[in-house]
């Protein structure tokens, strides 16, 4: 039985992904699969690019964006009980999260923006190029940026405004690192911190369990 006819989009899409990955992501030590391109750190973190394509029941699949994520696993998770990494992680499951384009409206690390690429368009290698610029413009100099614990407790911060609104959680962040480090009066601070600056009953009861479950106290104003 004959395959599946893969759409225009979707052809152009696995032509534009496979430029990037050749030229781009495979030389700084990339594995691909499927959609995502995936690398490891030598401090444990995961360094995440994926292509997503719009979703046909939206009929939107002339569209694709640039999702970029870096895994800091006990962030993430929220926990210390992890005994095994796996070798490769989508963006989802990353705790520092942002696409490609957030980082252009401005031509510097303060934009947000909701911009896709446009799959209608026949020339795929320009929008390989354009996409690999813009990767090593700002999307490397982040991930160096980001590349182990040391570096994201010191330049967390200066990626808030594009990885909004994922950034409201930074202190929390910290409060993971400190506490798998073993540094507890650290990420003592810094949970309360996180909760100090919550008006959110729903989320300062679920930082009073998580603290119990590490050791740390929560102090009530």
């Amino acid at each position: 039985m004959a395959g599946k006819v893969k759409s225009v989009h979707v052809e152009r899409l696995d032509e534009i992904q496979k430029q990037v990955h050749k030229q781009c992501l495979k030389p700084n030590g990339f594995v691909k699969k499927g959609r995502t391109h995936c690398r490891k750190t030598t401090d444990g973190l995961y360094q995440v690019i994926n292509f997503q394509i719009g979703q046909s029941y939206r009929d939107d699949t002339d569209k694709f964006w640039v999702n970029i994520g870096i895994r800091v696993p006990e962030a993430f998770e929220r926990s210390l009980d992890i005994v095994t990494e796996k070798d490769f992680y989508q963006e989802y499951q990353c705790d520092i999260r942002t696409t490609l384009f957030h980082f252009t409206e401005l031509g510097d690390y303060e934009g947000y923006s909701n911009k896709y690429f446009n799959l209608e368009d026949e020339n795929v290698s320009t929008i390989a190029k354009e996409i690999i610029s813009l990767i090593n413009k700002f999307v490397m100099p982040m991930f160096s940026d980001l590349e182990n614990r040391d570096k994201v407790l010191i330049n967390r911060k200066k990626y808030i405004a594009v990885t909004t609104p994922f950034n409201n959680v930074i202190d929390l962040e910290f409060a993971m690192i400190y506490a798998r480090r073993g540094e507890m009066e650290k990420a003592n601070e810094y949970i309360n911190k996180q909760y100090a600056g919550s008006q959110h009953k729903g989320h300062r009861e679920y930082l009073k369990e998580l603290a119990e479950k590490l050791g740390l106290k929560i102090k009530e104003e």
